[in-house]
């Protein structure tokens, strides 16, 4: 499996640069080593799998310092001279060392720090075929990858739509795919993205995935993995979002599972020009895990808080040749959560496979996921009779569906994703996704609180409900160099249809309840078969489509970066109520849009570089016309623009991003009552808006020191809303005016607890309105802290390397809502271990 790191800037191998490594794992050293170094780093997990590295500490040339590190290992490297890149390989024989200007051998270096001019060199065939193609690549275009078959010794270039997750280095990560659809290096795009790293989401054992996102700035997830509607919901700037991304494609269905998740990219503001129909407020694109092209295994087991216990498994391996590989996720997870009588089992897995001809120009990749979950849920919590909050008295844990409520959900996906490299200037891209869900849920639904507090009415509902999306994307992207502009230009088409059918029925005749003494006769819900009240009985489904072109590139020796973009969507959406006795579906009218999208970035220095870009989103409106038809309403848009810049400071122990933005949401359909003589008729004349400042940090304080930072500083109010006037000017809901959190981690470096790792986390959410009504604010979250420990120790049992590892979520115990409806997790232990063979 390559392992690539592009270094965050451009490095200088003849400047010597401090370094401050302890001995340890060449998979781990030598990726901190190029952070330090500031150079370009590429091997093989085959390669150097087992090694361990020599400690170095002190001020050196990059080449000096690498052959520290390395001597006596096994290991040597190789460097094409005119580009900083080193590559990590076994010593070869005498016999296959020669003399050539391309390559320096490593074997005559010492550290006596002499000039890369004064070093002898080598002239093996397939080095020198790698030094030339790095030369042209690697020193000119930044989006450029390379991998080594170590099996025949060819060199290949990537296409440039090929993912490579491994350009990270711990909470660092140089290269993101969701701003482009092709790998970028971050610090030149001219767009806001977050990235939570593997790394990241390993060290917070993360499971339910909404946790992921809970350092990062302007973000706030409100929903548990358990959940099937709101799984996949954020607030993101200010903008409530449902709509996740998965690979790049824009779905409804959320994750199915963390443990087939790679990492996590968080795309700040409006971004329909690559995800279409989408909230102002971005998108969450989860990359998924590919094989890795070698023999790997890793089973992981935990228990946790209210009889939790997860098993996973990661294996794979190539084919017998680097040239095919597959890969293994799987998962299972039996738990109960705090709230009574809430449970689930969750199966999945994920199995994928990957090849790659042509010397390694046609890249094919194919995953496949499978989830059954199982379980009673947990109810809406009740809220006082005038919404100003939680039931007086009623336990947070209250779960009013009792034993007998029931979800069972399946969830099968199939993807595929061919790359072909044409020509040295043109690759092109074809996905395909198909996602589908079944769903059956039986649950109940509380109706009303009697004053006193003792009982509550209830009824139950009944949902069957299957859901599939198919959706392809083509791309190609044409790269062309004219004068000193490097040009990529992505012109693409997507479709993705869709249909949902429901059925739904109620049963309004369940007993009342005493939520201080229930007993289960008060929770019986009856047979569902006696349910007659059909509450809907319908079926949806649409087509969209849509044409975009992008031009992205590089100017004035790689310093000036830019993005403009356009983008055109058609939508048809069509509807059978079968409740209402509908014959056939109605057609609306088409409910697609054109966005744009302008971005510059431009390097200052060699490590901060400012940019500023403007974007549009789209959302079809929900309501297509006004009540008698005369007016057809446009889509509801958003507008943003960010302005901010990106930097890797003081040796790269500070990296981030700092940005300002401001975005416009408008053409909301609201009803209007004074329309009409006084009737009331819909009107598309809502307006919101939201603007503040983000910063997120990654530091890396010493080689044993790292962590995260971000803050939020965020103003987000309805500007006009017919429906409701005396709500203009409040707060939109889930919309701290400040937040900041920061996860800091420590390895022990040498002793008795070497390799020992401790992490503390601190989440700040300042008050939030959750509910507002006629301008006052009558539910409003106070502000609260939270707090997340993380121990972990490795030891070897054999070939065997084990981790285990100690988590606690919320150690303070802090009572906290998600959002309205949905309250945060009271302190959580979690003990893993993992075994990787």
């Amino acid at each position: 499996m390559l392992v690539l790191f592009l270094e965050p800037l451009h490095g200088d191998s003849e400047t010597p640069k401090p370094f401050n490594l302890p001995e340890g794992r060449a998979i781990e050293t030598l990726r901190k080593a190029a952070l330090q170094g500031e150079i370009q780093v590429i091997f093989w997990d085959s390669v150097v799998e087992g090694v361990m590295t020599n400690a170095i500490q002190g001020s050196y040339l990059p080449g000096a310092a690498l052959e520290i590190m390395l001597a006596g290992t096994g290991l040597e490297f190789a460097q094409a001279n005119r580009n900083d890149a080193y590559v990590i390989r076994q010593i070869q024989s005498e016999g296959e060392i020669y003399g050539s200007d391309d390559t320096t051998n490593t074997t005559k270096l010492n550290t006596e720090k002499k000039p890369d001019s004064e070093m002898n060199t080598i002239k093996n065939n397939w080095l020198k075929s790698l030094a030339a193609v790095l030369s042209l690549g690697i020193a000119y275009t930044p989006n450029t990858s390379f991998a080594q078959n170590p099996d025949e010794g060819e060199p290949f270039e990537l296409p440039a739509f090929v993912v490579v997750t491994e350009e990270q280095t711990g909470y660092l990560a140089a290269n993101v795919y969701s701003g482009t659809r092709t790998r970028q290096l971050l610090r030149d795009l001219p767009k806001t993205i977050n990235v939570v790293t593997a790394d990241f989401l390993d060290d917070l054992s993360i499971f339910d995935l909404a946790e992921s996102t809970r350092y990062s700035s302007g973000i706030i997830p409100h929903a548990s993995e358990n959940a099937i509607f709101n799984e996949n919901v954020y607030t993101i700037r200010g903008f409530r979002t449902n709509i996740h991304s998965r690979e790049g494609v824009t779905r409804l269905i959320g994750p199915s599972n963390s443990a087939g998740i790679e990492r996590v990219e968080i795309v700040k503001g409006p971004s329909s020009l690559l995800y279409g129909q989408i909230s102002p407020a971005g998108t969450v694109n989860y990359i998924m895990k590919r094989p890795l092209g070698r023999k790997h295994a890793e089973v992981g087991v935990s228990i946790g808080s209210w009889e939790n216990y997860r098993a996973t498994l990661d294996v794979g391996n190539s084919f017998g040749t680097s040239e095919a590989s597959w890969r293994l996720n799987a998962a299972f997870q039996d738990t109960n959560t705090w709230r009574d009588f809430e449970n689930f089992q969750n199966t999945y897995l994920a199995p994928s496979f990957n090849t790659r001809f042509n010397n390694g120009r046609t890249v094919l990749t194919v995953w496949a996921e499978w989830l059954d979950r199982q379980g009673s849920p947990g109810s809406i919590p009740v809220r006082r009779v005038d919404n100003t909050g939680p039931a007086d008295g009623l336990p947070w844990s209250f779960n009013a569906n009792g034993p007998d409520g029931v979800r069972d959900q399946r969830r099968y996906n199939i993807t595929a994703e061919l790359v072909q490299d044409i020509t040295s200037w043109v690759d092109f891209r074809f996905f395909y996704d198909r996602a589908s869900d079944e769903i059956y849920e039986n649950t109940a639904r509380v109706l009303r609180i009697d004053p006193n507090g003792e009982t509550m009415n209830r009824n139950a509902t009944l949902d069957q409900i299957e859901r599939e999306f198919d959706t392809i994307q083509a791309s190609l992207l044409f790269e062309r160099q004219i004068g000193e502009f490097n040009l990529n230009f992505l012109v693409g088409y997507d479709r993705t249809e869709n249909e949902q059918d429901q059925v739904r029925f109620d049963n309004r005749s369940l007993p009342r309840i005493n939520w201080r003494n229930p007993t289960p006769e008060q929770y019986a819900y009856g047979d569902p078969s006696d349910y007659t009240r059909l509450r809907a009985d319908r079926k949806n489904q649409g087509v969209t489509s849509a044409w975009f072109g992008t031009l992205h590139g590089s100017a004035f020796d790689d310093r000036l970066h830019f993005l403009f973009g356009v983008r055109d969507d058609s939508q048809e959406a069509e509807v059978l109520n079968r409740a209402r006795g509908d014959t056939g579906f109605t057609q609306t009218a088409d409910r697609g849009a054109t966005v744009e999208q302008y971005g510059l970035s431009y390097r200052i220095t060699p490590n901060i570089s400012i940019y500023g870009s403007f974007a549009e989103s789209y959302l079809p409106p929900g309501r297509p016309t006004n009540n008698d038809g005369t007016v057809t309403f446009g889509p509801q848009v958003g507008e943003g623009t960010d302005i901010g810049f990106k930097f890797s400071l003081f040796e790269q122990r500070v990296s981030g991003t700092v940005a300002w933005f401001d975005i416009d949401n408008t053409n909301i359909v609201r009803f209007n009552p004074s329309l009409l003589d006084g009737e009331g008729d819909w009107e598309a004349s809502g307006l919101e808006n939201s603007n503040g400042i983000e910063a997120d940090l990654v530091l890396n304080v010493t080689p044993d020191w790292t962590g995260t930072l971000s803050v939020t500083q965020l103003n987000a109010e309805v500007v006009n809303n017919v429906a409701n006037p005396a709500t203009n000017g409040a707060r939109l809901p889930d919309a701290p005016e400040f937040q900041f959190s920061t996860w800091q981690k420590y390895t022990v470096p040498s002793g008795p607890l070497e390799g020992a790792e401790f992490g503390v986390g601190a989440i700040y959410l300042d008050e939030r309105v959750l509910i507002t009504n006629s301008g006052n604010e009558i539910w409003v979250d106070p502000a609260y802290w939270r707090f997340d420990l993380m121990v972990s120790y490795p030891f070897q049992i054999g070939d065997t390397t084990l981790r285990a590892k100690l988590n606690v979520r919320n150690l303070s115990d802090e009572e906290y809502l998600n959002q309205v409806l949905n309250y945060g997790n009271p302190r959580e232990v979690i003990f893993s271990l993992n075994a990787r063979f």
